[in-house]
């Protein structure tokens, strides 16, 4: 097994090839996260704020896919953050709607 030669400047110790760290001034720190984003704006709706999204049309019990995820993700927030989420289904026009009501 070999070993970098000792560095006889630094009285024997191992040498390390590191250069000096610089300190920088006035940088913001990053903002947290997960690094994951929001798929649905809960975080940022107020109370009357509603979006809506594509139904997929793939049914999953009596409920379309995307309505029982958007419920779910509502749920799972209101848990986490607070608030209520009311979640509709207009199948003539295709979406699924979702209000912020607390």
């Amino acid at each position: 097994m070999s070993r970098e030669p000792l560095d006889q400047t630094t009285g024997g110790h191992w040498r390390r090839d590191m250069t000096e760290p610089t300190v920088d001034k006035d940088v913001p720190p990053p903002i947290p996260s997960n690094g994951r984003p929001f798929k649905y704006p809960f975080p940022i709706m107020e109370v009357g704020d509603s979006f809506a999204i594509p139904l997929t049309g793939s049914m999953r019990k009596s409920e379309d896919c995307a309505t029982a995820r958007l419920r779910s993700a509502a749920i799972r927030h209101a848990r986490a953050h607070g608030g209520r989420f009311s979640i509709r289904t207009n199948r003539e026009a295709g979406e699924a709607r979702c209000w912020r009501v607390e």
